[in-house]
C-alpha cells in the first residue's frame, strides 16, 4: 500500500513537471503599422514581453511609448547608415512612460545608427545595461527630469563608434 502511494505521488510530481512549458524569447521586428509600442500587430502579432528581443529599425512610424509601460528582453535600434537613407529609427518615451528592458543598444555595429528620446518628469527607462553608439552611432536624448536607471552606460562604445547623450529642457 505505501509503495502504492510513493509510485502515485511520483507520477502526479513527473506530470507536473512535464506540464511546466518555459517561455522561449521571441525575436520581434518593428514594423511600424501605427507608433504603439503595445500594439501587436506592429511587432508581427504580439507585443514584446520581458524576455523578447526587439529590433527597431527605420519601418514606417517610430514606436512610441506615451504614457503607458513597455517591456523587452534586449532593445536594439539600429538601421544602416550607410543605405542612403537620412531616417534614423528612434524609439520615443513621454508622459510618465516607463521601459523596462535587459541590455539596449542605439546603433549596434558600424554604418548603423539608433537614437532614443525620453522626456518628462515621471518617464523612467531601466535597462540592465545602456549602449549608445555601441559600434556605430547612437544618440539618447533626455529631455525635462527623464530618468534612465542602468547597471553600465557606454558612450560610445568601441573604436570607431560615435555616442552622444543629451540631457535638456523643453523649455515653455
Amino acid at each position: 500500500m505505501i509503495s502504492h502511494i510513493y509510485r502515485s505521488a511520483s507520477l502526479i510530481a513527473v506530470s507536473a513537471a512535464l506540464a511546466v512549458n518555459p517561455a522561449l524569447a521571441a525575436n520581434l521586428n518593428w514594423n511600424g503599422t501605427t507608433v504603439d509600442w503595445g500594439d501587436g500587430t506592429n511587432w508581427g502579432g504580439t507585443a514584446p514581453t520581458s524576455i523578447d528581443n526587439v529590433r527597431i529599425t527605420e519601418q514606417g512610424n517610430d514606436p512610441v511609448l506615451d504614457g503607458t509601460a513597455g517591456v523587452a528582453g534586449t532593445i536594439n535600434i539600429s538601421s544602416n547608415a550607410g543605405n542612403g537613407s537620412a531616417i534614423e529609427p528612434l524609439l520615443t518615451l513621454r508622459n510618465g512612460a516607463t521601459m523596462t528592458s535587459g541590455s539596449t543598444v542605439l546603433g549596434l555595429s558600424v554604418d548603423q545608427q539608433g537614437a532614443a528620446n525620453v522626456s518628462g518628469a515621471t518617464t523612467r527607462w531601466t535597462s540592465t545595461d545602456f549602449n549608445v553608439g555601441n559600434g556605430g552611432s547612437g544618440t539618447l536624448t533626455l529631455f525635462d527630469s527623464a530618468t534612465i536607471n542602468t547597471g553600465s552606460l557606454a558612450i560610445g562604445g568601441t573604436s570607431g563608434a560615435s555616442g552622444i547623450v543629451t540631457v535638456a529642457t523643453l523649455g515653455k
